[in-house]
């Protein structure tokens, strides 16, 4: 692996319980929406939130992902019009997703 894909690779945090509905609160999302964002159930992001569970493997990142990045990040945005924005995305060596257009 190249020394700019580990640069841009972003490292999984171990998020407490009350993280996880902090992002989903400054989102302004519900949990069933935020859980289809995340590609889980409804309930097991409640478990998430309740401590219950911990956000692993692929879910991990995601969360990590939106946290830094909002949920941009894994959401498909349309432009007004329905079209998708025509917005190439590169890493700027922080984890942050920056548009280059």
């Amino acid at each position: 692996m190249t020394a700019f894909d580990q640069m841009c690779l972003t490292q999984v945090e171990d998020l407490a319980p009350e993280e996880s509905r902090k992002i989903r609160r400054r989102e302004n999302v519900n949990r069933a929406v935020f859980a289809r964002y995340l590609n889980v159930t409804a309930g097991l992001l409640s478990q998430w939130e309740r401590g219950e569970q911990r956000a692993r493997g692929a879910s991990a990142r995601l969360l990590t992902l939106v946290a830094k990045n909002g949920l941009g990040a894994v959401a498909r945005r349309l432009s007004p019009d329905g079209c998708r924005p025509r917005v190439a995305l590169r890493c700027d060596g922080g984890d942050k997703l920056v548009d280059c257009t």
